[in-house]
């Protein structure tokens, strides 16, 4: 049995829905994008008050235990906050390809409808990981966009505050300098590698759990 022919009419209200649709898209990823740039702005300031008080502090009572003391108990605290804001950071870079997927389903979808429009989209039309990329990248490919990233960035900076709420575990456990500073830098890595490694199996199980509708043509 033949297919019918959409007709005229039906094709202006699929464009339609289409449009609508991309247009919701859009605007939810400019929103998502901006509430993560004012939660690392938020984190980034109480991080950088607490360093400045650490500092003041240790004028006031000098490096002694009590001091040390104090330092855990705010560097605890920052830690915490910046692994609530890499949460975030995470769940939004997440959000952002599934808009991406489906802004790229959508132009696939409208050149489904039109052929002849494929060519005219700077970005991709395949709803893959491998059109995902090409649309973040159209011009290049640049496989260091992870080290650029804002993750990448809170990874840094949460890393660092677990090197230094490790090293002054240690110097209040009785390490000497040289003890907690190894035992900083090892624990800042740490923390660095797993991050990085949760995001990276996070993405591997998104590429084989998502069922492209316009998948990428075989290079």
């Amino acid at each position: 049995m033949a297919t019918r022919k959409p007709t005229d009419a039906e094709l202006a209200r699929r464009v339609s829905m289409l449009t609508a649709e991309h247009a919701s898209l859009q605007a939810q990823r400019g929103s998502t994008q901006a509430e993560t740039l004012v939660r690392q702005g938020l984190y980034l300031t109480v991080a950088s008050a607490v360093l400045v008080s650490l500092g003041l502090v240790a004028q006031a009572i000098e490096f002694n235990r009590d001091f040390f003391i104090v330092a855990v108990c705010a560097l605890a605290a920052v830690l915490i906050l910046g692994v609530v804001t890499l949460v975030r950071q995470t769940n939004a870079d997440a959000e952002d390809m599934m808009y991406v997927l489906a802004l790229n389903r959508i132009r696939g979808a409208y050149a489904a409808l039109d052929p002849a429009v494929a060519d005219d989209f700077v970005v991709s039309t395949h709803d893959d990981p491998a059109g995902a990329f090409i649309t973040y990248y159209p011009f290049a490919s640049r496989r260091n966009t992870v080290f650029a990233s804002a993750l990448m960035f809170l990874t840094i900076v949460n890393g660092g505050i677990a090197g230094l709420l490790a090293g002054t575990i240690s110097a209040i456990a009785g390490g000497s300098l040289t003890v907690s500073v190894i035992i900083g830098a090892i624990a800042a890595a740490v923390a660095i590698v797993l991050v990085m490694l949760a995001v990276l199996l996070g993405y591997r199980r998104t590429e084989r759990e998502h069922v492209p509708r316009y998948p990428s043509p075989p290079a």
